[in-house]
């Protein structure tokens, strides 16, 4: 079935912060029921013509609701966000405040 051990699945649309518990919640509970572990996997936002604060609000609040509900979260980096050969993070913000969430 759709919610199989092993199945890859891709979810996710919210508009809003508050939509955003809702849904995760529903859909990881969901996944508990046959799965041993979910992963929310490669989420991101291209930083081209965003509010670089409403950027980094957006993955501070999906990180925080995927702990919420158990769920591992992995960012997506298409290059823009760690710089691949110093190992360091391209916008210090935005590092600074998912490693602060993942200290928590």
């Amino acid at each position: 079935g759709l919610l199989s051990r092993g199945t890859l699945l891709a979810v996710f649309l919210a508009t809003s912060d508050e939509a955003l518990p809702m849904l995760l919640g529903n859909f990881a509970q969901q996944l508990y029921n046959t799965a041993d572990s979910v992963i929310v996997g490669e989420y991101g936002v291209i930083d081209k013509n965003k509010d670089e604060e409403d950027r980094i609000y957006w993955f501070e609040c999906v990180t925080k609701t995927a702990l919420e509900y158990g769920c591992c979260p992995v960012v997506w980096d298409n290059g823009e966000l760690i710089h691949r050969f110093k190992y360091e993070w391209k916008d210090p913000e935005l590092g600074e405040a998912l490693q602060k969430i993942m200290a928590e």
